[in-house]
C-alpha cells in the first residue's frame, strides 16, 4: 500500500510534504480519507519516527531525511550513479528497452 502510494504522488505530493511542517496527525480509520497520500505518509512518519527511537535501521527513501531531520543520530547519505549506468540497470534490471529506459530515467529525474 506505501509503495504504491509512494509511486502515484512521487511528482507532488512528497515534495510538497517535504516542504511543509509534519505535524503527524493521524486520520481515523472508519473515515472515508484513511487510505489518503497524506494520511499514508503520516502513518509512515509516525513509525520511522517511533522505531528511531528504539533502535538503529536503513530506510531507502520514504522522506525520512525530513521526517527524521531532529534526530541527532541520523545519517543521511545521497547514491548517485551516471546516466550510463543508470540506462544500463534500468535495462537490465527492469527488462526495457533503450528508449523506455531513457524515458524512466527522465521521469525519475523530474521527480528530484
Amino acid at each position: 500500500m506505501f509503495a504504491q502510494a509512494d509511486e502515484d504522488v512521487k511528482n507532488s505530493f512528497l515534495y510538497k510534504v517535504s516542504r511543509k511542517v509534519y505535524k503527524g496527525e493521524l486520520i481515523p480509520l472508519e473515515s472515508g480519507n484513511f487510505v489518503s497520500d497524506q494520511n499514508l505518509f503520516n502513518y509512515q512518519a509516525k513509525v520511522l519516527k517511533e522505531l528511531s527511537e528504539r533502535e538503529s535501521y536503513v530506510v531507502v527513501g520514504r522522506c525520512v531525511d525530513y521526517i527524521l531531520r531532529n534526530h541527532a543520530n541520523a545519517i543521511s547519505v545521497y547514491l548517485y550513479a551516471s546516466k550510463e549506468e543508470c540506462l544500463r540497470h534500468e535495462m537490465e534490471y527492469m527488462g526495457y528497452t533503450q528508449g523506455q529506459a531513457m524515458k524512466e530515467i527522465k521521469r525519475m529525474e523530474l521527480q528530484k
